[in-house]
């Protein structure tokens, strides 16, 4: 009995040493290990207006650049860094902004499909919502939580990350937990090498 546990701890440990030296020296840096080349990735962002005003979103190219600015902080965990692309005002009528929420696809101005494209909304009946097949997340202006957390939060879902437990993680729902795992970090690397220019 004792061989058999001998001869699959050392299998495990063959299989793990494999696995981190498939990674091109990664770096560790406290209780975070990722890859050491960076990742940029693109977003169009999309400031979205109603003729009523009732949904226009109050935010400007100032608090955009902020809000990017702190999603920047909390990816930088996993050595991820979005940029604008291209910043567009755009204007819809106030039925196609609230039917958005379950065809996204009404919001097509100036959709790119290279980058992430978010749409910025006064409200839109939760804090965000991520559409990952179509590369969309929305973000409401008045958030339950941090707007740019909320912000992370979307992209992590494009980037293929699921819904966890209530915690201090950033895939938590409703909570304003930063925090992304080991595992995390590998699958939203991997998903981000089809939007980065340095891949």
């Amino acid at each position: 009995m004792k061989k058999r546990y001998l001869a699959l701890s050392l299998i495990l440990m063959f299989v793990v040493v494999s696995l981190l030296l498939q990674f091109s020296g990664p770096n560790i840096h406290g209780d975070q290990i990722f890859e050491s080349n960076s990742l940029s990735i693109p977003l169009a962002i999309h400031l979205v207006k109603d003729s009523e005003k009732e949904l226009s979103t109050k935010r400007d190219s100032e608090n955009v650049n902020k809000l990017i600015e702190e999603v920047n902080r909390i990816w930088s965990q996993a050595n991820i860094e979005f940029y604008i692309k291209n910043l567009y005002e755009e204007e819809y009528s106030t039925q196609e902004i609230t039917g958005s929420r379950n065809n996204p696809s009404i919001l097509k101005q100036n959709f790119d499909p290279t980058t992430i494209n978010a749409y910025l909304i006064k409200k839109i009946g939760v804090n965000g919502i991520a559409y990952p097949p179509l590369n969309v997340i929305m973000v409401a202006d008045f958030t339950t939580v941090n707007d740019y957390r909320a912000f992370a939060h979307e992209i992590g879902h494009v980037l293929n990350l699921q819904h966890v437990p209530p915690s201090n993680r950033l895939l938590a729902q409703g909570r304003n937990g930063e925090i992304l795992t080991e595992m995390e970090i590998e699958i939203a690397r991997m998903s981000a090498k089809s939007f980065s220019s340095n891949k």
